[in-house]
């Protein structure tokens, strides 16, 4: 999920099949999601980053051969629909999960092309993603946690499971 200071979004997933379905709700307001819009295509396991106004994942897992996608995605919170095309990620990234960032930087780990691999975008900036450098220790399923300074990524599996944390300078 992804969300501004008003509105909370949450993209695509897995029901008995991968969904496109985005959804939102009022953060000040209780109550169930309201229909925001649809993905490109039906994902989950994407890495959600989020701007002040923007809503954006990164890659994911697909039931379509070859079972990932690089496309990035992205929506306006402001405005309801669906998502428009924002760029790419480096290879197929399945379980781009971990991701770190602020309203100008978002930084991604790639997922499974190439497992020890940070990318990062401007979520301000339509393009694709850049290199930004590596982990400490090729892995996936890796969990990404943010300030607005400090990036951290930890756990994940190589194949086994790991207990790495590692941290970036976002700038």
């Amino acid at each position: 999920g992804a969300s501004s200071t008003t509105r909370g979004e949450f993209g695509g997933g897995y029901t008995s099949a991968f969904v496109n379905t985005i959804d939102y709700i009022t953060i000040a307001n209780t109550g169930d999601a309201s229909d925001f819009g649809d993905l490109s295509l039906a994902k989950g396991e994407s890495g959600c980053i989020s701007s002040f106004t923007r809503a954006i994942w990164c890659g994911g897992n697909t039931a379509v051969s070859p079972n990932s996608t690089n496309i990035i995605d992205y929506v306006h919170f402001a405005t309801l629909g669906n998502a428009a095309d924002f760029g790419d990620i480096g290879g197929a990234s399945i379980r781009a999960t971990g991701v770190a960032g602020n309203n100008t930087r978002g930084v991604v780990t790639e997922g499974s092309s190439d497992s020890d691999q940070l990318q990062f975008i401007s979520p301000q900036t339509l393009g694709n993603a850049t290199d930004f450098g590596n982990l400490s220790v090729a892995r996936v399923y890796v969990a990404g946690m943010t300030s607005n300074t400090r990036g951290l990524f930890a756990g994940g599996f190589s194949p086994t499971l790991r207990d790495t944390i590692d941290f970036i300078e976002i700038a």
